[in-house]
């Protein structure tokens, strides 16, 4: 006999109570068989099949969100500015970075970094990254040996 999970094996007798039915006669005080106390192997296999299938939905719905979790996180770390660039620090002080264009002797006239191949801030922002120091923030008066013209 087929069984309604798709198992061809022996189904329970339909007499027998299972489930909360067993629960609600044990209650009462019935006695019940042992053979009815324990579940069919047709009742397990289609639990199995049920919960794998939980399992599947589940795991498609996690890999479905996984890409817009990883968006709302990338978002709120970019909302977050990333520290400014210490002049004192060792990667500033090997390209003579300073805060201020006015300040370098060897800066060109109206050479700064907003204005820079390798600077990527917004225009007009005070300050924005820079493709020399990652993680970094150099501010958009600022200059080093690097400037570079933007194509």
């Amino acid at each position: 006999m087929l069984h309604a999970c798709g198992y061809a094996g022996k189904t329970r007798d339909a007499a027998a109570p299972t489930g909360h039915r067993l629960i609600r006669s044990l209650r009462r005080g019935d006695t019940a068989s042992p053979e009815s106390s324990y579940r069919s192997e047709a009742d397990m296999k289609c639990e199995t099949s049920v919960s794998r299938r939980r399992l599947l939905q589940r795991l498609m719905l996690g890999v479905s969100l996984a890409p817009v979790a990883a968006s709302a996180l990338r978002t709120a770390r970019a909302a977050t500015p990333a520290p400014l660039l210490p002049v004192d620090a060792p990667e500033a002080k090997a390209v003579h970075y300073v805060e201020n264009a006015s300040d370098a002797r060897e800066a060109k006239p109206g050479s700064n970094c907003a204005n820079c191949g390798l600077y990527q801030g917004a225009n007009g922002s005070a300050r924005g990254p820079c493709s020399l120091f990652p993680g970094k923030d150099v501010k958009a008066a600022g200059w080093c040996s690097s400037w570079a013209p933007q194509l």
